[in-house]
C-alpha cells in the first residue's frame, strides 16, 4: 500500500469513528432491544438491556412476562426518558 492510500485509510477511520460518536449521542428517538427481568408492579419492569438492568415503565397497556424480548424507545435518545413499546417479533 502506498503511503497515500495508508494517509487515506487512517483519515477515514477517523472521520467514521467522528461520526458514530456524533450519531450515538445525537438527540433523536432511539430504540434498543432489551429482556425483561422482572415485573415490578405499576405497569413498571426490570429490562437488561446492553448488560445493564434498568427499570423502565410501559408506554402501553400491554403486561410482560420475564424473559419477553421487548422494544424499549429512548426518547430524544435520553437514557433517564425511556420506556417500552411492545413485543419484539421474530
Amino acid at each position: 500500500m502506498s503511503k497515500f492510500s495508508e494517509m487515506i485509510s487512517v483519515m477515514s477511520n477517523e472521520i467514521h469513528k467522528y461520526i458514530d460518536k456524533g450519531i450515538e449521542s445525537a438527540p433523536f428517538d432511539k430504540t434498543k432491544q432489551g429482556i425483561v427481568t422482572a415485573s415490578l408492579g405499576s405497569n413498571k419492569y426490570s429490562v437488561k438491556i446492553e448488560g445493564t438492568v434498568f427499570t423502565v415503565p410501559s408506554c402501553t397497556s400491554d403486561t410482560y412476562a420475564v424473559n419477553d424480548n421487548v422494544y424499549v424507545l429512548y426518547v430524544q435518545n435520553d437514557a433517564k426518558r425511556k420506556c417500552i413499546t411492545g413485543k419484539v417479533v421474530s
